[in-house]
């Protein structure tokens, strides 16, 4: 739409505007059978602060920026600052949103972190929304959430206690280990995301030679996928842009063989 100013491109993306409301009649998440679904207070639906909210707030924000109508600014604010506000933030997971405020509900939920939840774009536009808007919870929220899912077990155990499950996507995450470590000037956590993004860790993997091989007249990359391949290139430009000093001084670390696992890969792609 910015590109080529059509309007039909950008009926379409006020038709996004909305999509919240239709929550109320479709089910986004697993349908598994026999799955029991929170109880929820009236005018509520559950709603993921990654997966859901986030692309909705980047509806709301590219309406604010086209019209400049704040109603689309507050509801964003409505959103960030009462993420902040929940007890364990943005590593809540996810929360009942009420529709009419644009605010989530606090019902003193533990941590419930999420693999998916931050790499379907919420990384991005939070970046934005922090840059753009003066929520200093939201703020607070969003880097203890880049700082902790990645963070060494020891670590998280130490701060937040058990249960402490794997951690996939650990390569893909680096991007917000970096985030942070920009965000604080944090050398060790710089360090940290730059071990984490070459570790290749339940992703594509950084490799010194090209991994690719030819059987017959094609040619083949062990252990690729279109997940891993997304993850790895957004990882890269957010690593490279964050985290160059750090990059530099890290080392590779390469499995064995092709389409083997790397030592300490407790992941899955």
């Amino acid at each position: 739409y910015y590109l080529t100013a059509d309007e039909r491109v950008g009926d379409l993306m006020r038709d996004l505007l909305t999509s919240d409301q239709t929550l109320q009649q479709v089910e986004i998440g697993r349908k598994v059978p026999g799955a029991k679904k929170p109880v929820l207070p009236t005018g509520t639906i559950e709603m993921t602060f990654g997966t859901t909210w986030c692309p909705l707030a980047a509806a709301w924000l590219t309406e604010w920026e086209r019209t400049g109508d704040s109603r689309w600014r507050d509801r964003i604010v409505a959103g960030l600052d009462s993420i902040g506000r929940l007890p364990h933030g943005w590593m809540t997971g996810s929360a009942p949103f009420d529709l009419a405020s644009g605010r989530f509900i606090d019902q003193n939920r533990g941590i419930r972190l999420s693999h998916l939840n931050a790499v379907f774009g919420a990384v991005e536009v939070s970046s934005e929304l922090v840059r753009l808007l003066d929520v200093p919870r939201y703020r607070t929220a969003w880097l203890d959430y880049c700082r902790w899912y990645n963070a060494p077990q020891a670590d998280y155990l130490a701060k937040f206690g058990a249960p402490f499950g794997p951690r996939n996507l650990r390569e893909a995450h680096s991007r917000l280990t970096a985030y942070v470590a920009h965000e604080t000037q944090d050398m060790t956590l710089a360090a940290r995301a730059a071990g984490e993004f070459l570790s290749g860790d339940a992703g594509l993997g950084t490799w010194p030679t090209d991994p690719r091989h030819t059987e017959g007249h094609v040619t083949e990359w062990p252990g690729v996928s279109t997940n891993a391949s997304a993850q790895w290139g957004l990882a890269a430009i957010q690593c490279l842009a964050l985290i160059p000093e750090a990059l530099d001084r890290a080392t590779i670390q390469s499995p064995a063989a092709l389409g083997e696992r790397r030592v300490g890969d407790v992941g899955r792609d």
